[in-house]
């Protein structure tokens, strides 16, 4: 079933972005980022991975930057996402975008975005 999801994508759904560098002539892929909106809602969920390599020099916050701005241009209200608590770089990157923690979670942390 996964497959076949990943075959056919809904882009009215779900937005992925993958990056990606060459090296020793082929392409290497490190990261990769995407939200899926919920159905009969003006919300989005959002998950980010950057391989250990490449954490810290910025691709985390691009991504993220990125995605904020479809889930703007397709009318979303609420960007959220879920984050390790132990993960302190990643959650003071939200907040940097200016994300709030939700107070009822503990770990993971869930973190949003009002966006309308």
């Amino acid at each position: 079933m996964e497959h076949a999801r990943s075959c056919n994508i809904d882009y009215d759904r779900e937005m992925t972005l993958v990056a990606e560098i060459r090296q020793n002539g082929e392409r290497r892929l490190i990261g990769t980022g995407g939200i899926v909106i919920e159905p009969h809602t003006k919300r989005c969920e959002f998950a980010i991975l950057v391989h250990d390599e490449f954490q810290g020099r910025g691709l985390a916050y691009k991504m993220l930057d990125v995605l904020i701005g479809i889930a703007g241009e397709k009318g979303l209200r609420e960007f959220f996402g879920y984050v390790e608590k132990r993960n302190l770089r990643m959650l003071r990157l939200c907040e940097k975008l200016g994300m709030v923690r939700d107070p009822r979670s503990d770990d993971p942390v869930r973190v949003l975005l009002a966006l309308a």
